[in-house]
């Protein structure tokens, strides 16, 4: 990608400022004079209006990550159980049988 001051920022706002004024004016569409600044100015005023989508997709998929970072977290955590003592003298001592298992494995019958 080019760098940001790439493109002309004056060519860039004349282009947009004519588009302004033709949303109000729509007889100045059909000025040829107007027509032939904006086909001069069209090429800087694509190049800032790429730059600002791509900032954009920048900070949505900076956000997106985080969203599936945080769901990762969330869904990865393990699960810890501890099953009541059956009465043994070991288990007495030491307590029931622990378990760890895991949120992707749920689906998945026990042994």
């Amino acid at each position: 990608m080019n760098a940001p001051n790439s493109y002309n920022r004056t060519n860039a706002l004349i282009y947009e400022l004519i588009i302004f004024i033709e949303r109000f004016f729509s007889k100045l569409k059909n000025n040829k004079f107007l027509q032939l600044v904006k086909a001069n100015c069209q090429d800087d005023w694509t190049e800032f209006r790429t730059l600002i989508v791509m900032e954009e997709l920048d900070i949505q998929i900076k956000k997106i990550n985080t969203s599936w970072e945080q769901e990762d977290k969330q869904n990865s955590a393990a699960v810890f159980s501890e099953a009541p003592p059956d009465g043994s003298r070991a288990q007495e001592l030491l307590g029931g049988e622990l378990r760890i298992t895991s949120p992707w494995t749920h689906d998945k019958p026990e042994p």
